[in-house]
């Protein structure tokens, strides 16, 4: 399928102008000149934007930063529920950064043991 998109948008502008050529060169250089700057300034744009996405479009401190104070703030109250701390825990590292390791670690020795909700003292 890409390969028939590749043809229709790089091909496709030449055998136009080829086709107009014929009648007047004038005309088929103009058409190619603007089909191919076209192209030439999408490419572009999908590059950038795709450069934009992998440098810009990463979590910010502040967001990381409430994510951790809403996972910590699960460990307050008088009843844990693990399978919710976990969560919120996890939802830290969705972001593609790292959350305390010992705290995951501790979550996962509690979940190995049953019951999965335990009281604060």
């Amino acid at each position: 399928m890409s390969l028939w998109k590749w043809g229709l948008t790089w091909g496709g502008p030449g055998l136009l102008a080829w086709w107009v050529s014929r009648y007047s060169l004038t005309a088929a250089l103009v058409i190619a000149g603007l089909l191919y700057t076209g192209n030439v300034v999408g490419l572009i744009s999908q590059v950038v934007s795709k450069v934009k996405f992998e440098l810009f479009d990463k979590p910010s401190v502040m967001a990381f930063l409430n994510k951790q104070l809403i996972a910590y703030a699960a460990l307050r109250g008088p009843i844990l529920h693990v399978p919710t701390i976990r969560a919120a825990f996890d939802s830290i590292t969705v972001a593609e950064t790292v959350g305390n390791q010992e705290a995951l670690c501790i979550l996962d020795r509690v979940a190995a043991n049953p019951p999965a909700v335990w009281r604060a003292r």
